[in-house]
């Protein structure tokens, strides 16, 4: 019984990382991902590409960690849990310095009239603390 459990859970993980990265995609695509072949205004910035870039490197590790585990790389995994830690360090600060740079530049979240940026950074640092 234990043992159908965890191929349930590891089935479940695996699944939910393909279904978030799905969503990710759909919602990006226009201004990030297809971007290019769709033409869309405005340019991306520096910042802005290298935030999708880490944004997207931590989605696709999840997609691969929950793939190692469902078919038997443990050890493999473990080792790119250090890629993890490094790669969410990375989210922090570029999701953070991304939040600021928007809010100087006058980038307002279409659905709150006001400026967000104290609401976005609050959101990151909650995201954040379980992992301090």
């Amino acid at each position: 019984m234990l043992r159908e459990r965890v191929g349930e859970d590891r089935a479940f993980y695996l699944s939910m990382g393909g279904v978030t990265a799905l969503i990710i995609f759909l919602g990006f695509a226009p201004s990030y991902y297809l971007k290019g072949v769709l033409h869309a205004p405005p340019p991306l910035s520096a910042l802005t590409s290298v935030h999708g870039a880490v944004f997207t490197g931590w989605v696709l590790l999840f997609l691969m960690q929950s793939a190692l585990v469902g078919y038997g790389g443990a050890k493999l995994h473990r080792q790119l849990g250090v890629l993890g830690a490094v790669l969410f360090g990375g989210l922090v600060a570029v999701g953070l310095l991304t939040a600021v740079t928007a809010a100087r530049l006058g980038t307002r979240h279409p659905a709150r009239p006001s400026p967000w940026c104290s609401w976005r950074c609050r959101s990151s640092a909650c995201w954040a603390s379980p992992c301090w």
